[in-house]
């Protein structure tokens, strides 16, 4: 699949609020995160972030066409369903959930590697959520080529 970019995908509503989520690794993300069994990270700060989007990857474009093109990514973890966040309006009927939308996703970008997150790892703990420094770490350490993943 390829990544769309827009903080407002799948839908314009991008305000959806401030709270704490849960997310729900996949086996991708276990692996790479090592978070073992349980494979979620509870209580993580969530604040306005984007919904991060896939789509099925286009062809490829033609030699020499600009703009963006497509390329892999892997979805380390999803939304779980979402307990009502603090927000200033309510979202329409017509806004999609976020439970299921991926939250954390890596891809190859060229020869580098790129980390998208919707969701604040690097939160230190309060009373409303949990930081989650391990998980941040690893993919500091995966984008810099440090993890052969």
């Amino acid at each position: 699949p390829a990544l769309n970019m827009d903080p407002h995908y799948p839908s314009p509503m991008y305000a959806r609020g401030v709270g704490s989520v849960d997310l729900q690794l996949t086996d991708r993300g276990r692996d790479l995160l090592g978070e073992g069994d349980s494979g979620l990270l509870r209580n993580t700060c969530y604040y306005n972030g984007p919904l991060l989007g896939a789509h099925p990857r286009t062809a490829q474009a033609p030699k020499g066409a600009s703009g963006p093109q497509p390329f892999d990514l892997e979805v380390l973890a999803t939304f779980r369903p979402v307990r009502a966040l603090a927000r200033k309006k309510p979202l329409p009927d017509t806004a999609l959930p976020m439970d299921g939308c991926p939250a954390l996703i890596t891809c190859r970008f060229g020869q580098g590697r790129v980390v998208c997150c919707s969701p604040h790892l690097e939160k230190p703990t309060e009373r409303r959520w949990e930081g989650h420094p391990g998980p941040l770490c690893q993919l500091v350490r995966w984008a810099a080529g440090e993890s052969p993943h």
